[in-house]
């Protein structure tokens, strides 16, 4: 499946992901290309610009841009605020 856009991380956010079993949250987001919406395959980029996962996003891109670098408790409430889900994440070796 080709990805509709990518998601740039901080290397937090990077680290989170490749050593954890964590989500992605709209804290480490440091940039959205693409136009998408939910469900769209994204790949997603370190700091670096490598890419080195791939996921199904749970907000459209426009969103997930104006939420970029935004802690879990600034965001609306009664909306899932994880970009991407740990289940809907793949690590590329």
């Amino acid at each position: 499946m080709a990805s509709a856009g990518t998601l740039v991380v901080d290397e937090g956010a990077r680290r989170a992901l490749v050593e954890g079993d964590a989500s992605l949250l709209p804290a480490g987001v440091v940039s959205v290309t693409g136009r998408f919406d939910i469900d769209a395959a994204v790949e997603i980029a370190g700091p670096d610009g490598v890419v080195f996962a791939k996921g199904l996003v749970r907000h459209a891109a426009e969103r997930i841009g104006s939420w970029a670098g935004r802690r879990t408790g600034d965001l609306p409430e009664g909306v899932a605020h994880e970009i991407v889900h740990r289940d809907d994440l793949v690590v590329l070796a």
